[in-house]
């Protein structure tokens, strides 16, 4: 009893210290990248998973130079490992203006893959959505490749926003690799294109390895211009440490690039705990 405790209380002051360190703005594609595809575990009992999410950017935005941060920290109801019930606090600071986002999100289990909702709302919102709805499924196609079907609302002050992105999963051992293809329609605006791959390896039973990366259109749409002149790409990986049998923490870094002049370093952390 006392070494949960005591687990407990170390993941409490690891969250603590990433929610200081992290907040920073994101937008619909940014989500999807760092999407991590739950892996279904028959277990004999439920569980509670707490997890912590925190990034520090350094962003050089036309003349402009600072920071944007952001911390999502979330509860979840685990059966078979899998995020039956969860919901998000997010704290996004874009150089000094603050936003606050609360989702609310569940997964189900069917025969061959899983079905997804979610729906969120913002609170003394400036750039980031008011209202949010999540829908998304995978089915597997055969053997251990899985199709993935998503679509994602965004109402903000300005318009409304719909981002799509249909992809393939391909799981091997306790690794998966994925790769999307994506749309983005706003509001009295032109579509935009974009392309993505994200995976996970394990490489032992105590450290894994992440990656992810997109290119394409209209990624962070800093500027508001025409999705041809809105190019760019984002690249990141880091790893994964499994501290204890319930203890997980993360470390990685990501550079972000877009026309005409945006440009974006940053490192993040993570740290979750079931019990």
């Amino acid at each position: 009893m006392m070494k949960k405790i005591s687990l407990i209380a170390l993941f409490l002051t690891l969250a603590f210290c990433t929610f200081t360190l992290a907040q920073y703005a994101e937008i619909a594609t940014e989500e999807i990248l760092s999407k991590e595809e739950p892996i279904f575990e028959k277990k004999a009992k439920d569980e509670i998973e707490i997890s912590s999410f925190g990034e520090y950017s350094w962003v050089k935005q036309g003349s402009r130079k600072g920071n944007w941060n952001i911390s999502i920290n979330r509860i979840a109801y685990l059966v078979h490992n899998m995020p039956v019930a969860y919901a998000d606090f997010t704290v996004r600071t874009r150089f000094l203006e603050t936003d606050y986002n609360f989702d609310f999100g569940s997964y189900y289990k069917i025969e061959k893959g899983y079905v997804h909702g979610e729906v969120g709302f913002g609170a003394d919102v400036d750039y980031t959505y008011r209202l949010k709805a999540l829908a998304e499924i995978e089915y597997k196609l055969i053997g251990t490749l899985f199709v993935n079907v998503d679509g994602t609302f965004l109402n903000y002050e300005t318009a409304n926003v719909f981002v799509t992105s249909p992809g393939l999963v391909y799981y091997f051992g306790n690794h998966y690799i994925a790769a999307d293809y994506g749309m983005s329609l706003s509001e009295g605006r032109d579509p935009a294109y974009f392309g993505m791959v994200r995976g996970h390896l394990g490489l032992n039973k105590y450290l894994g390895l992440w990656f992810s990366g997109a290119a394409g259109e209209r990624l962070y749409d800093i500027f508001e211009l025409n999705s041809s002149k809105q190019a760019g790409y984002i690249l990141s990986s880091g790893i994964e440490v499994t501290v204890f049998e319930d203890i997980k923490l993360r470390v990685g870094l990501s550079y972000s690039k877009e026309k005409p002049a945006f440009i974006k370093r940053s490192i993040n952390f993570k740290g979750s705990i079931k019990f």
